[in-house]
């Protein structure tokens, strides 16, 4: 005749148990996935005592580039910091004589990125 109304629920309840724990399981593996960037971020980043003893166009250029996570060119940091590209190049120029930045080029351009601070 038909399946009894309780084993009806009882089956449904454990497909979605099911589909729940395998959805919990990717949601485990992203999760995993950015602990691992937030420690290779950490790692890449000064210490808050150490930006604190930059000069603050130093610190205002240095977070631009911490804030976008990727690397930019001088024009690019121009734009969001307002100030003149000539301006930020040297202030790139002078994070990267402090070990702070790494620059490589790329084309016709110059990129500028977080240094990593592990060997």
């Amino acid at each position: 005749m038909g399946r009894h109304p309780v084993r009806f629920a009882l089956e449904t309840f454990n497909r979605h148990v099911t589909r729940i724990e395998g959805e919990l399981v990717l949601v485990n593996k992203k999760i995993d996935r950015l602990l691992e960037m937030h420690s290779k971020v950490v790692n890449e980043v000064v210490s808050t005592s150490d930006l604190l003893k930059l000069p603050k166009h130093l610190q205002t250029t240095y977070m631009v580039l911490l804030n976008e996570g990727q690397p930019m060119t001088a024009p690019a940091v121009s734009k969001i910091t307002g100030k003149a590209r000539a301006v930020e190049s040297m202030y790139l120029c002078h994070l990267v004589n402090l070990g702070l930045l790494s620059k490589h080029r790329e084309k016709h351009s110059q990129l500028f990125e977080l240094r990593n601070k592990t060997p």
